[in-house]
Parts: C-alpha cells; sequence; structure tokens
C-alpha cells in the first residue's frame, strides 16, 4: 500500500505568510529500508519548511538503526523535531538512544525548539512539559507535539494552536467516515479523526506511515502536509 500525501491547511497569518510542516508519524519499521526510500522522495516533492515525527518509529532494533539514518540524511538537509513513542521503547532506552542522539533532529521531549518563518513569526514546538513556554510565547505560533491524542486533557491545549498527533492509526479497519471521525474506531477512541478542535487548538491525527500488524480496509497509510498561512 503506497502511502499518500493528506493535505490540511490552517489559517493563522491572515494570508501574510506561510509555513508548511510535514507530519510523519507511526513508521514501525522492521528489517526494510522501504517506508524510509518513500519517505525520502515525499519529502523532495514536498519540500517542508518543518519536518516533525510524532512517534513509533521501529519494531525491531535493527529498525531503529535503518530508522536513525533516515533521520540524520533528513536532518542535513530540513529542520526535523520529533517526540518518542510507546514502541519506541519496547526495546529499552539503549536502543531508543540510536534515535534520540541523532546530532541534527530536535528531540522535543528533551529540548524545546523554536524557528522563524520567512516573515518573521516564531514557531514554536514542544511537548506537554513545555506548558509554561508555550504560556511565556502565547504571542508566537506554538505547536505541541503528541504521540497518543487520548492522553490530551484540556489544560494541554493552553496557547496551542497545533496539535499533531498520531498512534491510532485511523482505526485501521475503516467502514464509514463521518465529518473527519472514523467508524467503528471512534466509538473507542474519541479522537480517531483527521481533525478536530480542541478549545482554541487544532488537533490533527496522522493515520500512520506503517503498521505493526499490516491490515488496513479503507485507511491508507499517509504522511500529512500542513499548511499555515
Amino acid at each position: 500500500m503506497a502511502i499518500q500525501i493528506r493535505n490540511e491547511t490552517i489559517s493563522l497569518f491572515d494570508g501574510r505568510d506561510k509555513f508548511s510542516i510535514l507530519q510523519i508519524s507511526d513508521v514501525h519499521i522492521w528489517f526494510s529500508n522501504a517506508i524510509p526510500d518513500a519517505l525520502e522522495k515525499i519529502i523532495e516533492n514536498t519540500k517542508p519548511d518543518l519536518i516533525a515525527l510524532t512517534g513509533d518509529y521501529y519494531d525491531t532494533p535493527r529498525g531503529a538503526t535503518i530508522f536513525s539514518r533516515f533521520m540524520q540524511k533528513t536532518g542535513s538537509r530540513y529542520p526535523v523535531v520529533f517526540i518518542g513513542g510507546n514502541h519506541d521503547i519496547w526495546w529499552g532506552n539503549r536502543v531508543f538512544r540510536r534515535v534520540t542522539e541523532v546530532s541534527n533532529c530536535t528531540y522535543v521531549d528533551r529540548d524545546f525548539f523554536s524557528m522563524q518563518t520567512q516573515g518573521g513569526r516564531r514557531i514554536n514546538v514542544g511537548t506537554v512539559t513545555h506548558r509554561e513556554l508555550f504560556d511565556r510565547h502565547r504571542d508566537d505560533i506554538n505547536i505541541l507535539l503528541v504521540h497518543n491524542p487520548e492522553e490530551l486533557r484540556p489544560a494541554d491545549t493552553g496557547h496551542v494552536d497545533l496539535i499533531l498527533a498520531g498512534h491510532l492509526h485511523g482505526g485501521q479497519i475503516v467502514f464509514y467516515k463521518k465529518d473527519k471521525t472514523y467508524y467503528p474506531g471512534a466509538l473507542l477512541f474519541r479522537h480517531c479523526s483527521d481533525r478536530k478542535q480542541i478549545n482554541d487548538s487544532t488537533l490533527i491525527v496522522s493515520r500512520g506511515a506503517g503498521d505493526t500488524f499490516p491490515i488496513r480496509i479503507n485507511c491508507p497509510k499517509e504522511v500529512v502536509l500542513v499548511t499555515m498561512e
């Protein structure tokens, strides 16, 4: 199953600036380079301003090595921010360090990230542990990365403009979709959807670029290209 590009647009700059983020989530590499190779082609075609990785990169130690090489190569050409997912700790911290110690990517579970748009607006990226920094920089564009959106609390979204999440894979088996929400997954998970508003924050949930169990029905693998304008 090919990886699709889902396009999402958010109005944050009143048309006076533009900034794109390519969200990659739930890659679940075992032993193959096939998904990283496909992702490299997507990155080359979309040329985002920032790449955000939202967890679950590998399911084997070999997969961790493959993905860390992808990160190193990608980070030499684009700003890359990332967080960990629940699968990333299956093999312990020693294996996870292959990812977290990639020198040219920012691990925002540890470090708050900032950059400027071409128009001079500041973009900040962090996790729920950076709530005080988001409050302090409330006039900037603040982006929250979270792996599992089901863990979000309303208090986590204060002064956050955009939330990028993964984990749910769209439920993997979709019988029908209503108002950007996937069923039957939404009967079990409140955020099993493409996109929704939580207070003043826009939540975007990726269906993922890979799977541990490769069964999908009406639920294509994807990356999400978010354009803020």
